[in-house]
This record gives structure tokens, C-alpha cells and sequence, in this order.
């Protein structure tokens, strides 16, 4: 879409065929009613985050501006806004429903700031679904990426998103926090650890099951010693928060393939990124992932999702 085309130039249009697929990744941020989320369109693409209240736990969905089939923003332009992510989602899942051959288009701002959705059903005679979104004032928060620490990558290792969703549901009995450490033992490469009243229990991860792993160079012994590891990587999160980071995945029946990259800073701040292939979504397209985030306990910074 170029600049001729939009009769509107201040506004943002983003047009996409198959809605499924955006709205399943969003429905996976969703922790509760009356959640509020907030959106960033640029000419890279459609950010939409959301925190809990106290602040130390982000959830991060960005969609690169290839995935849509028509995105048009202003060179240079940039716009935020704020919605209701279940008003968002119940949009989402009535477009969604309707077969159509037509794209459902989104554009910001309407003329009250309002986001508008509208779909034009061509084989129906022309049928529009039409939808007003009202925006909310934007709260005044921060990306916690903005307080990582460290190298660029930290510590971190990747494997496939449900092999970590099973271990992390299956530390949710003892009700305690998760103990998370990484170390250079290929039979015990990462450890989720939990210790409550209801008993013990530790599930270890060797390296033959990841796709990825990395230690800090900062915890590194010197050149003479062959470069091992000196010390492991250990940091404590919530259950709470570690389950929303890792448990609210998209249905794996929609989505082909999920690879999940942990990742954890000098100060024990965690991030994890899924990546998502959205190849199995008839007419959906490559989907470059979704991150969360947080910060931990005990002087370690916790999880954001």
C-alpha cells in the first residue's frame, strides 16, 4: 500500500487475510478480565505488552510488518494506544468466524482515537462486519528490557516450547518457588528445581535435549583452564509468573513448531522469548515470536513473561 491509497494519511492500516493466527498468539497473554494492553505501530511492525501491577513481569508479542498482507504506517511515524485485551480478543474471534475471502483491516486512529475493524464479505453481496475499539489513556510504564544487565545475550538456553511447558506444570504441586540453574554438566545442563511444604522436586535437562546453551563469558575460568565455567547460573522465580511465562502457549495443533529461548542477565533478570511457526495456519505466515519477561527473588531480579 503506498501513500496514494490511503485517504487518510495520519492513520495506521494494517490489512490481514486470516485472523487466527494473531488472535490465537494474543489469547495467549491474556491473565484476566479486565487486562489492559499496550500497543506500539511502526514501520517495523505491531508490538502489544502488558505488565502486571506491581511491575516486575512484562509479556511482549511483536508481529513483524511482513506478516500482514497490506501495512501501512507514514515513513518515520510511530503511534501507541491502549485497549482492553478482551474486548480486543472478542473482535478478534467474531472476524475470525467468518469465512471469508476478504482481509479484515485495522486503522488507528479513528475519529474519536478509536481503532476501527471492518471486513468486507465480497461473496456476500458485500457484507461488512464493523467493529469500534475506544482506546485508554497509556499508562506510564517501561520495558523492562531496558534494565538488562550484562552482555547483550546473558546466559541463556533454547529447547522446544512444550517439552519446558511440561516441566514447568509439573513443578506446580509443591506450591514454591522455582530454582533455575544452568550448568557446564551435559548430563545436567539446566535444573528447575522446587523445595515447599508438600515436598521436594528437581527435573534436570541434559544438554542432548536442548537446542541451544550458554554461560556468561563473565563466569568463565581463565584461558589456562580451558575456558570451563567457574560457577553455575542460579536465580529463584515464582511459580505464578513461571507458569505464565511458560504454560500459556498456543494450541500445538495450530502451531507447528515452538522453540522457547531462556535467557538470564548478570543480575538473574529472566526473558524468555518463544518463537512460533505459524506455516500450519492455512493462509498464516512465518511469525517471528513473542517474548516475556520479569524479575526474580531474593536480591535476584524475577521472571518476566
Amino acid at each position: 500500500m503506498d501513500a496514494q491509497e490511503n485517504d487518510a494519511p495520519n492513520q495506521c492500516i494494517l490489512r490481514l487475510q486470516d485472523v487466527r493466527g494473531l488472535q490465537a498468539v494474543l489469547q495467549s497473554m491474556k491473565h484476566g478480565s479486565a487486562q489492559t494492553c499496550t500497543i506500539s505501530i511502526d514501520n517495523e511492525g505491531m508490538a502489544v505488552r502488558w505488565e502486571n501491577r506491581e511491575r516486575n513481569f512484562q509479556c511482549k508479542v511483536f508481529f513483524k510488518a511482513d506478516l500482514f498482507d497490506d501495512y501501512w504506517v507514514a515513513p518515520g511515524a510511530s503511534h501507541e494506544l491502549c485497549l482492553q485485551l478482551t474486548m480486543l480478543l472478542d473482535v478478534l474471534n467474531v472476524f475470525a468466524s467468518i469465512n471469508s475471502q476478504s482481509s479484515t483491516e485495522l486503522r488507528y486512529p479513528g475519529p474519536n482515537s478509536e481503532v476501527l475493524c471492518e471486513l468486507q464479505d465480497v461473496d456476500a453481496a458485500v457484507a461488512v462486519t464493523y467493529a469500534r475499539l475506544a482506546t485508554l489513556e497509556v499508562p506510564d510504564s517501561q520495558d523492562l528490557a531496558n534494565f538488562w544487565e550484562g552482555s547483550r545475550g546473558g546466559s541463556y538456553f533454547m529447547a522446544p516450547g512444550a517439552v519446558l511447558k511440561e516441566v514447568v506444570e509439573d513443578l506446580e504441586w509443591p506450591q514454591a518457588p522455582v530454582t533455575v540453574t544452568l550448568r557446564p554438566d551435559a548430563r545436567r545442563a539446566v535444573s528447575l528445581a522446587v523445595a515447599g511444604h508438600a515436598g521436594e522436586l528437581t527435573v534436570d535437562i541434559p544438554s542432548a535435549r536442548l537446542t541451544g546453551f550458554h554461560i556468561d563469558p563473565a563466569r568463565a575460568l581463565p584461558p589456562d583452564t580451558g575456558g570451563q565455567a567457574s560457577t553455575e547460573v542460579s536465580y529463584s522465580y515464582k511459580y505464578r509468573q513461571m507458569r505464565a511465562a511458560f504454560c500459556n502457549l498456543p494450541n500445538p495443533k495450530e502451531f507447528r513448531n515452538i522453540s522457547t529461548k531462556v535467557s538470564i542477565d548478570a543480575n538473574g533478570m529472566m526473558r524468555v522469548v518463544h518463537i512460533i511457526d505459524m506455516d500450519a495456519v492455512p493462509a498464516g505466515r512465518a511469525l517471528p515470536g513473542y517474548g516475556r519477561g520479569g524479575r526474580g527473588r531474593d536480591g535476584a531480579p524475577s521472571v518476566q513473561t
